[in-house]
């Protein structure tokens, strides 16, 4: 996967749904993305949704977003949660970046 993948063993999700997402995201132009909620925590449930944040490159319109967020969920067969960086809720901002765990950081 790369240098910039960090801390896998937290994530309550496959290592191969992992490159999976991880690889779709990065080829429609993530620059960061993580991943929070249960999924990284110990009340996960088998199905739970995967919570992912994720910056992009540039701004896409809504139907390219939904598109990519379809693709995810086809690819790796589990519900995804697609939130940008950006469109993070100010309420709950703190706690999301307290418990998320960066997947890739182009930087």
């Amino acid at each position: 996967m790369g240098e910039n993948m960090i801390n896998l063993q937290k994530i309550h999700l496959e290592e191969e749904k992992l490159r999976k997402l991880i690889d779709i995201l990065r080829k429609n132009g993530a620059v960061k993305i993580a991943i929070f909620g249960s999924r990284v925590r110990d009340d996960w449930k088998k199905d739970s949704d995967v919570d992912v944040l994720v910056k992009f490159d540039r701004r896409m319109d809504l139907l390219e977003f939904i598109g990519i967020k379809q693709e995810i969920e086809d690819e790796i067969g589990e519900k995804i949660d697609l939130i940008t960086f950006d469109g993070l809720d100010e309420t709950v901002k703190d706690q999301v970046f307290k418990e998320m765990v960066i997947l890739y950081d182009e930087k």
